[in-house]
């Protein structure tokens, strides 16, 4: 029992310990409490990538909605560039063009909308999951 380590008298990741100020003044001060050392372990990458496999689809579904969503900006870029030069033309040919430049962004806007939902949605699932699983390790 002398050498037994409480959960209250490890230290988290930032230094602080488990337990408050108040339970941390003990009566018989601090000689009686022994903290031996905890060695931890690094966290491997490759051991967290394959906690996270079992949601491999989700994962590509995420990256799917993550390069979609990637591509959208330099897309908008081009498209106000295009919208630029338009107003050198002619007039029925400039409106004729910022029609087809403004219906195309309304139709990147729901498209924006949808890869963001995908992308966020899949990854929030493989998160929750993969935080659940390493729970479960844990306190199992």
């Amino acid at each position: 029992a002398k050498f037994s380590v409480d959960l209250s008298h490890r230290t988290m990741s930032f230094g602080t310990s488990f337990r408050s100020d108040f339970e941390s003044v003990s009566p018989y001060g601090q000689d009686n409490v022994i903290d031996l050392p905890v060695k931890q372990k690094p966290v491997s990458m490759r051991r967290l990538f394959s906690m996270a496999a079992p949601d491999w689809v989700f994962a590509i579904w995420g990256i799917i909605g993550a390069i979609i969503s990637g591509a959208q900006f330099p897309l908008f870029a081009l498209g106000v560039s295009q919208a630029l030069v338009a107003y050198y033309f002619d007039w029925e040919t400039c409106k004729t063009e910022i029609r087809k430049i403004a219906l195309l962004f309304c139709g990147a806007a729901v498209v924006t909308i949808v890869s963001h939902t995908i992308e966020h949605l899949s990854f929030g699932i493989i998160g929750e999951r993969l935080t659940l699983r390493v729970r479960e390790r844990m306190f199992g």
